[in-house]
């Protein structure tokens, strides 16, 4: 039969077991959610400066820029 200081000892390596998977989850999400963010956003700055460059050549090409 284990004792008290073992049964609390294993207790709390079970907790903080899960807490460390937790963080680690977190992590990952958060690491994903970030690498999508920057795609994302690195995406709609070319766009972004894709549509301002045509903007740019059509009023030169008009004689307004």
């Amino acid at each position: 039969m284990p004792s008290e200081a073992a049964k609390r000892a294993f207790a709390e390596t079970k907790h903080f077991d899960y807490f460390e998977k937790t963080v680690d989850r977190f992590a990952a999400t958060i690491t994903k959610l970030s690498m999508l963010q920057l795609w994302y956003f690195s995406h709609f700055y070319e766009k972004t400066l894709s549509r301002f460059h045509d903007i740019c050549a059509k009023k030169t090409a008009n004689g307004k820029g």
